[in-house]
């Protein structure tokens, strides 16, 4: 019987057992955080269930086609069958209401989902919007096995990691702000865990990842810094973002801090490039070490330089894109109504805009030296120390032929 290798053991449980383990920490540990606050209930949505529902009939309709976009406006009267929740199987008769904002138009087996008020014991039924669930779950299916498929085990292990890191966002993170923890600290702790446990997965403990992991830290580390200054003499804060007032009334009633909320989403929204650069100079510097290990650290160094240079042109277009991607409807109502240059660069929105995409650009092109740096290092001293472990073992197997001959 071919006996275990240890190594293989080991490198296995820092690669899949203790990522689970953290992520059964990180869902216990956001358990005892919702408990805590499970008393607390914003908006008017206590006594209203949000179900699905299919359209069985439409009795009457009053539909126009609008001007632009060609979309349908007007009422509806419609029969829906609740699928799901305490109603399910009960049908109503209710209007749908097609405007701009809301605009669903209701068909004999359209799946839509409907709010049920059952407040002073009436049941009232209104069409919320469309059941979108469906395309959705399918899209995730397919975006999970096209990984698993074309990257095999790694890419199955990345999916694990993508699972990780949305736990601790949604059950742990969050849950911090909650607790009153700062914003910032709070990003900070999911950037290392996060890191952490995606390097693991990924190609398990060894110099490339120890250089990805502790050079993404870094890395995001100073773009959360850059960005914290530039916001401090920019005059940006919590109070200037989008549903300031919402985010008012929950800091009212919970721990929650606004003013570090801004520079925790510049951290987390540059987060997953930062490690795409860092693990890509890693991964880049470790193959061309093992091809050539006679090269010193001067000349990894270089070579990550090298590398890194033609990522960070790239890597620089994906952030401002994604960021004025999501600001593009700000754009053109700004451009719609003619704001001038000073108002423009002077407005919180587009400043802050700038801020996030500056910020996590320098983080980007900071994590090429970085990197290079951190990698060149560990690579050549980690072959020293192999070096040094053989020629430990070659001398004392040499000793041991030696007595065994004596």
């Amino acid at each position: 019987m071919k006996a275990k290798n240890p190594k293989l053991t080991k490198k296995y449980i820092l690669t899949t057992i203790l990522p689970v383990v953290l992520v059964i920490l990180a869902t216990l540990t956001s358990i005892y955080f919702i408990n805590q606050k499970s008393d607390i209930t914003f908006g008017n949505n206590k006594g209203v269930a949000y179900e699905k529902a299919v359209v069985v009939n439409v009795l009457k309709e009053n539909l126009s086609e609008a001007d632009i976009s060609g979309a349908q406006t007007g009422t509806q009267e419609v029969e829906v069958k609740i699928t799901s929740g305490e109603y399910k199987g009960r049908t109503f008769q209710t209007t749908n209401y097609a405007t701009y904002a809301y605009n669903v138009v209701c068909k004999p087996g359209t799946r839509v989902i409907v709010t049920i008020n059952t407040a002073q014991n009436l049941q009232v039924v209104n069409v919320y919007t469309y059941d979108r669930s469906m395309p959705i779950y399918i899209l995730i299916g397919v975006f999970a096995l096209v990984l698993c498929l074309i990257g095999g085990w790694k890419g199955f292990k990345s999916l694990m990691g993508l699972a990780f890191t949305f736990v601790c966002i949604i059950f742990v993170f969050i849950p911090l702000l909650y607790r009153g923890i700062s914003p910032i600290w709070a990003a900070i702790l999911l950037a290392v865990a996060a890191t952490f446990v995606t390097m693991m997965l990924i190609d398990g403990w060894n110099a490339k990842t120890v250089s990805a992991i502790i050079g993404t830290i870094l890395c995001v580390s100073i773009a959360g810094v850059i960005s914290t200054v530039a916001g401090y003499f920019a005059n940006i804060n919590g109070f200037t973002m989008a549903d300031t007032e919402d985010l008012v009334v929950i800091a009212r009633q919970t721990g929650l801090r606004l003013r570090g909320i801004l520079f925790a989403s510049i951290l987390i929204s540059s987060l997953g490039a930062i490690m795409d650069v860092c693990m890509s100079v890693a991964s880049s510097l470790n193959e061309i070490y093992e091809h050539n290990p006679q090269m010193n650290r001067f000349q990894l160094f270089k070579s990550g330089i090298n590398v890194g240079r033609d990522m960070m042109g790239t890597m620089s277009n994906t952030l401002i894109l994604a960021f004025t991607g999501g600001s593009l409807t700000s754009l053109i109502m700004l451009k719609a109504y003619g704001i001038s240059f000073n108002q423009l660069f002077s407005s919180p929105g587009i400043t802050t805009e700038i801020i996030q995409g500056m910020a996590g650009s320098l983080g980007v092109f900071l994590a090429v030296p970085i990197v290079a740096a951190i990698a060149s290092q560990l690579l050549v001293l980690g072959a020293n120390w192999r070096d040094l472990f053989k020629r430990k073992q070659k001398r004392e197997a040499f000793e041991q032929a030696v007595q065994e001959n004596q």
